[in-house]
């Protein structure tokens, strides 16, 4: 229900609030103001979206939207000066850039997080999806073999590189990723249906 969601948001608001005037420079805090604030976004965009809506209402609503995601970016960004060594912070800027297609900018950012963590798999992870976006696939391989070798279990990993040997036309390969990714994540449903095609496939 919208309205119980937005009394919800304005009560965590308040109380995020209230916790940054106790401790300004805690970047938790700050962080989490953040996704309130994204969560406002997200409720205005809902707002304009309704059936029935007029057009100023609908303007209004648009305007309120896109200024929650403004503040929601100045404190991520605020969040991770007070901690400039915390890689999850960096995370949020390296999407942030990755969400508007910025991929040098992403890219950087989360080199820096891998400066900080190199086991930091959601870096490695997100690389990739920019490399294959940039039609660079030897490159999101190498981020997914550096993924696969601390956490191979890491969910997505071989449904991912399956799907890449599958555009190398690397058939066997792919299915053998494809199962990988089953043994270790049961549920993944996109893996059943990978699987399943590659099997179709092969009669």
């Amino acid at each position: 229900d919208l309205k119980i969601r937005y009394d919800y948001l304005q009560k965590a608001e308040r109380l995020y609030n209230t916790m940054v005037k106790l401790n300004p420079e805690n970047p938790w805090y700050q962080n989490r103001l953040a996704e309130i604030y994204n969560l406002y976004s997200q409720y205005f965009k809902q707002i304009a979206m309704l059936p029935g809506t007029d057009e100023a209402a609908r303007k209004d609503a648009e305007h309120k939207a896109m200024g929650f995601a403004k503040k929601s970016e100045d404190k991520i960004y605020f969040s991770a000066t007070l901690d400039p060594n915390n890689p999850l912070f960096k995370m949020s800027i390296a999407y942030l850039y990755h969400q508007r297609l910025q991929f040098d900018q992403a890219l950087k950012e989360y080199q820096k997080i891998i400066d900080i963590d190199d086991q930091f798999a959601e870096a490695y992870f997100n690389m990739a999806d920019i490399y294959i976006q940039q039609k660079k696939l030897d490159m999101a391989l190498s981020s997914y073999d550096k993924i696969n070798q601390f956490r191979p279990n890491f969910n997505n990993l071989h449904l991912m590189i399956g799907k890449i040997y599958l555009q190398q036309g690397k058939a066997k390969a792919a299915k053998e990723e494809f199962i990988k990714e089953l043994e270790g994540n049961r549920n993944n449903v996109a893996g059943y249906q990978m699987l399943g095609s590659q099997l179709y496939q092969e009669r």
